[in-house]
C-alpha cells in the first residue's frame, strides 16, 4: 500500500520540480525535497498527503468543469443564438409545422 502512495507523491515531488525549473523560485524546490523525503521515510505522512492532494485536485476539477462549461456557453452558443435572433431565423433550421398536416400514431 505504501508503494501506490509513494508512486503518487513522487509524480507530486516531479511537479514541484518542474515549476521550479519554470519559475525559478526556491519555495517550489524547497516543497520538492520535503514531499520527496517525508514521502519516502513516512507511511502514514504519504498516506495522509495523498489524500489530503486527491481532495484539493478534486475539487479544483469540479471548479474547472463547471468553468468551462460556462464559458462554452457564454462565448459560443449564446453569440449564436443572438445572432440568429437578429436576423429571425430559426437556429436549428426547423420548419413551422403547418396546421393542416396529420400526424398518424404507428399503432
Amino acid at each position: 500500500m505504501k508503494k501506490k502512495y509513494l508512486k503518487h507523491n513522487l509524480a507530486v515531488a516531479a511537479g514541484f520540480l518542474v515549476l521550479f525549473f519554470l519559475t525559478t523560485h526556491p519555495s517550489f524546490i524547497v516543497a520538492c525535497s520535503v514531499v520527496a523525503i517525508l514521502s519516502t521515510a513516512s507511511s502514514s505522512f504519504s498516506a495522509n498527503f495523498y489524500m489530503g492532494w486527491k481532495m484539493i485536485i478534486e475539487t479544483i476539477g469540479k471548479i474547472n468543469s463547471r468553468l468551462w462549461l460556462l464559458l462554452i456557453y457564454v462565448g459560443v452558443v449564446f453569440p449564436i443564438w443572438i445572432f440568429y435572433r437578429l436576423f429571425k431565423k430559426p437556429a436549428i433550421g426547423w420548419q413551422k409545422a403547418n396546421a393542416t398536416v396529420d400526424f398518424k400514431y404507428p399503432f
